[in-house]
């Protein structure tokens, strides 16, 4: 799935660089690169050309010179991003439940285990206090 979506990052990438050098688009984006608005891929575009790219405009930036468009060749892609980046969280939920149920079963030792280390941090600080007469170890 991570390897899909890795797949895909770089086919928007290579998708947009195409686009913009075979249509000359250059001179209409505001910045050389790709951004991510609304968890999707879009291009920055000077606001007087953002009729020139069809696609969804997503945002303005705050000081209105720059609209965020994700190209109608972008959509699909996009949507399919999407949809890989919800199996992931889904899958990523599984793993963590399954992790807190084990860590649930062994719940005593851990708590045994995280006292005793209470214990001999609190031992080590009073060991490392100076003129300490209540720590173990004596100066």
């Amino acid at each position: 799935m991570r390897q899909e979506i890795r797949s895909i990052h770089q086919t928007i990438m290579t998708r947009v660089k195409e686009t913009i050098g075979e249509k000359n688009l250059g001179p209409f984006l505001q910045d050389d690169y790709v951004t991510i608005s609304s968890d999707r891929y879009v291009l920055p575009l000077r606001a007087n050309f953002k009729g020139r790219i069809p696609g969804i405009i997503h945002d303005y930036s705050q000081t209105g010179e720059t609209v965020y468009v994700e190209p109608f060749f972008l959509v699909e892609v996009n949507n399919r991003l999407q949809e890989l980046k919800k199996e992931e969280r889904e899958a990523e939920a599984k793993v963590m439940a399954f992790l807190t149920g084990l860590a649930r079963d062994e719940r005593e030792a851990v708590a045994a285990s995280f006292a005793l280390l209470v214990a001999c941090d609190v031992l080590w600080a009073q060991a490392a206090w100076p003129n300490n007469s209540a720590g173990p170890c004596r100066k």
